[in-house]
């Protein structure tokens, strides 16, 4: 038998996120309110870089998801908004201890935060750049470009932008921390991104 050097776990481990990105990028999801990116698999012994690099995949599916069912125009399901809502929420809380938001603004010195905090910065941008992206595509849809005065908005979507506009801010708070350690490169097109929708 010819050995490929790949085992089982790693296949299915990588496969997962790509029948869910194939899944967001074709518009098809079998139940959008429960689905979720994870699996028996997430629960493997396995390397933090494959980790990470999950995560990442993870949160640009909800973002491709997003882009293609959400309207442009008036009227959200609210539905729609709260499954979004609660996916973000999901991805953020069960990212581990050593990925978490607060081990990264806390300056925590573990060993895996050490040597992967600059990549770790990327997973929470990403993640914080869908809040946002959730925010403004409601704001686009809610809020027409020559509204006088206040605007009413439906619960869910109100919630939805004022956590955008929080995200907005910690993804400040972290770009200040990268920009403080010399983790912003002249060609991280993410960071040049998101500095110009802050």
């Amino acid at each position: 038998m010819v050995s490929t050097g790949l085992e089982p776990s790693t296949i299915c481990y990588d496969i997962d996120p790509c029948i869910s990105w194939l899944s967001a990028s074709l518009d098809h999801d079998s139940d959008p309110v429960i689905q979720d990116i994870t699996s028996p698999q997430d629960e493997l012994d396995v390397p933090p870089e494959d980790m990470i690099r999950r995560e990442c995949v993870k949160v640009s599916i909800i973002k491709a998801s997003l882009l293609r069912r959400l309207p442009t125009k008036a009227p959200v399901l609210e539905g729609t908004i709260l499954e979004y809502r609660v996916r973000l929420s999901r991805f953020h809380a069960r990212l581990p201890d050593w990925m978490s938001i607060a081990s990264l603004l806390g300056g925590e010195n573990t060993e895996l935060m050490a040597t992967f905090r600059p990549v770790i910065y990327y997973v929470h941008l990403f993640y914080l750049s869908a809040m946002m992206l959730l925010s403004r595509r409601l704001i686009i849809a809610y809020i027409p470009l020559d509204a006088v005065g206040g605007v009413t908005l439906p619960s869910e979507a109100r919630r939805a932008i004022e956590e955008g506009y929080q995200a907005a801010e910690t993804n400040a708070s972290v770009m200040d921390l990268m920009l403080q350690e010399g983790k912003v490169v002249q060609v991280c097109w993410l960071c040049m991104c998101v500095k110009h929708i802050l």
